[in-house]
């Protein structure tokens, strides 16, 4: 596990990948909303048509579309079926995510899709409620339920008339609704949401904004490391009620500001004894048993391979003693170039076990508490080096990145923000509060 891989896992934030597709499913003007959503599926029609045809990759499509025709003459588009089953069976993939809106899309459920399903085993007791018969069936795992007011971009991307469609195109909008922070190539999102209808003042903004910034400021500080600040971006839809999305580069120390910042957010950046201070020691202390181990992983491995290295150059040199051998002893003109050809071999692997060396002389100058030079911060570069907190400031920064995120709160409270659904921790009376 790479370090920001296992920072990203002790805040708990997720990596989604790349690849990963989302989908908008469609529940007949919401009347299976509840089914759906209860039960934990989702269901598509055309029951006719079967699941082992559609599955064929044998068959072609000029043959499956003949087939649906037969099965319902009067169905003047059987590409469209087709297309639709096609999608439910052999595009949509376990762990993918799936939408679904209730009536007149009031509200919609996220979840992620699990395997095609012959039953559903309903809920017992849950009540009379419209139930779908469908015959093709998927399991679906609902993770979230979010109000259609919450985020109305979410809402203007189901334009889709088919009862599903593709969303990956807008999947930032799902994931922002999903996960209140996530990790997206070379991105981490952490989304707040005003929820109330009153007024956000320019000096609650300016507070809550700036906080943010300067806990990111303190915490390159830390960790001796540039300012990412000016590559931090906002998107805002800042209505009442709207949404604040703040981005920032997929990097080490901007991954633990916005852990940190989301800590605090959801009042846990508190340490057992009450004392905020003493819990953004306790993550500082923690980061840098994990920078350690990732130094201590990657001189080991330089040695590896500086001892792979080392036994091709002696490999080489022993091909290149009995080349030269069978040189004296033969004349052809093959085994010369081979020599040579050995030569070069050997002169580039020492060139490596030179380049390696250089490696381990960087993990030597990177232990705990020592300072490194770093080049400016690219973006993307996931791969920036990180140097530990240095012990004799840790505490000093602990309570300047408390402040902070003190300071973020409380604009947050006044303002009526809230982060995942649920209100911000923090003392709104005058903005300032105690840090134990």
């Amino acid at each position: 596990m790479d370090l920001l891989t296992a920072i990203a896992g002790e805040f708990g934030i997720p990596i989604i990948d790349n690849n990963q597709k989302s989908w908008f499913f469609r529940t007949k003007a919401g009347q299976y909303y509840y089914d759906f959503r209860t039960n934990g599926y989702i269901a598509l029609g055309w029951d006719l048509v079967s699941p082992a045809m559609i599955r064929d990759k044998m068959s072609g499509s000029d043959w499956k579309k003949e087939q649906i025709e037969k099965q319902y003459p009067d169905e003047k588009r059987p590409g469209l079926i087709l297309g639709q089953l096609d999608t439910f069976y052999n595009k949509m993939q376990p762990g993918d995510i799936v939408v679904i809106p209730s009536e007149e899309s009031r509200k919609v459920a996220i979840g992620k899709i699990g395997d095609v399903a012959d039953e559903i085993v309903r809920e017992k007791g849950a009540g009379d409620y419209p139930r779908c018969n469908y015959r093709h069936k998927r399991l679906v795992e609902w993770i979230k339920e979010v109000e259609s007011w919450q985020d109305i971009y979410l809402f203007k991307a189901f334009r889709g008339n088919q009862t599903i469609s593709d969303l990956t195109g807008d999947a930032r909008l799902v994931l922002r609704n999903l996960y209140p922070v996530y990790i997206l190539g070379d991105w981490i999102h952490l989304t707040l949401q005003k929820k109330t209808d009153s007024e956000l003042s320019l000096a609650d903004n300016v507070d809550l904004l700036s906080g943010i910034l300067e806990m990111a400021d303190q915490t390159s500080e830390l960790y001796s490391a540039a300012s990412f600040r000016q590559n931090i971006q906002l998107k805002t839809a800042v209505g009442s009620p709207g949404i604040i999305e703040m981005i920032a580069p997929y990097i080490p120390v901007s991954l633990i500001s916005v852990g940190l910042l989301a800590k605090f957010l959801m009042g846990k950046a508190k340490a057992e004894d009450g004392s905020v201070v003493t819990g953004v020691l306790a993550v500082i202390t923690k980061i840098n048993d994990m920078i350690n181990d990732s130094h201590g992983r990657g001189k080991t491995d330089a040695e590896t391979r500086l001892l792979d290295a080392q036994a091709k150059r002696t490999d080489a040199e022993a091909r290149r003693i009995d080349a030269e051998a069978r040189l004296m002893d033969a004349q052809a003109q093959k085994t010369r170039a081979e020599a040579l050809l050995l030569k070069t071999q050997a002169k580039k692997t020492e060139a490596e076990i030179h380049g390696i060396e250089l490696e381990n002389q960087k993990f030597e100058m990177m232990v705990a508490g020592k300072t490194a030079k770093q080049a400016p911060v690219r973006v993307p570069a996931r791969n920036e080096s990180l140097v530990c907190a240095k012990e004799e400031m840790a505490e000093t920064k602990a309570l300047m990145i408390a402040q902070k995120g003190e300071k973020v709160c409380a604009a947050a409270l006044r303002s009526e923000i809230s982060f995942d659904g649920r209100k911000v921790e923090g003392e709104a009376d005058d903005g300032e509060r105690k840090i134990g």
